[in-house]
């Protein structure tokens, strides 16, 4: 049976800002293949696959394979969606705001466009839905723009109804749905005595790459408190953020991200553990990292 072409049309609400700007630094822009990149980077961290003998060229060569298909590549993959800015809500927005409480909130309309759905029907396991079931995954875990693993770039898809229950179980199973049976609830290895939602570890890949270890749910808090508490994470770890890498350019795996609760207007905030790949558990310094990302969760989620 042919598959139809497919238009779901998606409206966005800023959380907290989205820092994407022109040329001269300070007009603001919204850029919507940001969301695009956003959903590859997610869907690579969160994704596993078998491979044998814990071969990692098989690994990355299975994973870029599968990547091309559902996103497109260089190669010989067209992408199969598109994503189309359609309408922008408040067109006078001139600021460049860095302020997570107070900032002018940007509300727009895009869509998400299945151009060949010929390519879907040869993937086993993903369909024109998963993509949108991603994005709200994205609207969760991660954001768009500057400052996306320090709590920037949220944003929320409204009439979804991800956020009416975000709780472990909830959102393991949501995760689940896309990515199949590799997450848990389980007791963290950062903070003991707090529940996350962790990968499996039949699901740990044996390579260099930065997968999802654990997210952590907090409680939830007005927009003060959580720009606080990020802060108050940052400014007390800044200083050690450079001894457990051995590259000069590597990003913290510690993402800090919230979901909005548009009754209260408050958030949750959400903190994802991304494998570091710098540091493997048999290095001296593997103790010193821990006690560095439970310090940055704990301030966190308060």
């Amino acid at each position: 049976m042919m598959m139809e072409k497919k238009i779901k049309n998606i409206k966005i609400s800023s959380v907290t800002p989205m820092l994407s700007h022109g040329g001269d630094g300070k007009s603001p822009e919204i850029r919507i293949p940001e969301f695009k990149s956003a959903m590859r980077f997610w869907w690579r961290a969160l994704s596993y696959f078998e491979v044998k003998e814990d071969d990692e060229l098989d690994y990355f060569n299975k994973m870029r394979a599968m990547e091309g298909k559902i996103f497109g590549d260089a190669k010989k993959n067209a992408s199969p969606i598109s994503i189309r800015l359609k309408n922008i809500k408040n067109r006078n927005i001139k600021k460049y705001n860095y302020g997570i409480r107070g900032f002018e909130k940007v509300e727009f309309e895009m869509s998400l466009i299945l151009k060949y759905p010929q390519v879907l029907s040869q993937i086993d396991y993903w369909n024109f839905n998963k993509y949108y079931s991603l994005l709200e995954i994205v609207s969760i875990l991660g954001g768009v723009g500057q400052r996306i693993r320090r709590g920037y770039g949220v944003f929320r898809i409204d009439n979804s109804n991800i956020y009416l229950s975000i709780n472990l179980n909830f959102l393991k199973n949501k995760i689940n749905e896309i990515f199949g049976n590799i997450y848990k609830v389980a007791k963290s290895k950062y903070i003991l005595e707090k529940n996350v939602i962790a990968r499996k570890k039949e699901c740990k890949p044996n390579c260099g790459f930065s997968y999802v270890e654990e997210i952590f749910i907090g409680k939830e808090v007005s927009f003060n408190i959580y720009k606080e508490n990020i802060e108050r994470a940052i400014w007390k770890n800044f200083n050690k953020k450079n001894e457990y890498k051995n590259t000069k350019r590597y990003a913290c795996p510690v993402y800090i991200s919230a979901c909005y609760k548009k009754d209260t207007n408050s958030v949750i905030p959400i903190i994802t553990i991304l494998y570091n790949t710098q540091i493997r558990e048999d290095n001296e310094n593997y103790y010193k990292y821990k006690r560095y990302v439970s310090n940055i969760i704990g301030e966190c989620i308060k």
